[in-house]
């Protein structure tokens, strides 16, 4: 009886440190989906990781906190040579606050090495964007 007692107390113990290292591993996934940006005076660009473009077109998700309501943020998707000369494939500008964007970057060439620049003209800014291919 002792013997069985123990026996479902490590099974119990083994499913609650699986749940937990599941659930953590999802957690970090899901942090990895939305790229973390924050621009100012001594930082006013960001610029993802290199990413790939398939069908002509890929997705921005996200949302933007600026200091002033007039505050714009340019998100452009840029393909940039090693020694920084860049191509502007497409942008977009958001005015102000916003609590959530979606917005469709199409008639882009499909391939590789593209890169989102997010650039805020000096001003304080922060927010998450999520690259969604298609």
């Amino acid at each position: 009886m002792l013997g069985q007692h123990v026996l479902s107390a490590i099974i119990f113990f083994v499913c609650m440190l699986l749940s937990l290292v599941v659930n953590r591993t999802l957690t970090n996934i899901r942090k990895k989906e939305y790229l973390n940006w924050g621009l100012g005076i001594d930082v006013p660009v960001f610029y993802s990781s290199k990413f790939s473009v398939h069908n002509n077109c890929v997705t921005l998700v996200g949302y933007q906190e600026v200091m002033d309501k007039n505050d714009i943020v340019m998100y452009s998707i840029i393909k940039m040579k090693w020694w920084g000369q860049k191509t502007i494939y497409s942008q977009i500008r958001n005015e102000g606050n916003i609590n959530g964007f979606t917005h469709t970057f199409s008639n882009l060439p499909d391939g590789h090495g593209y890169r989102i620049e997010i650039f805020s003209y000096y001003n304080f800014s922060k927010g998450k964007v999520r690259i969604i291919k298609h």
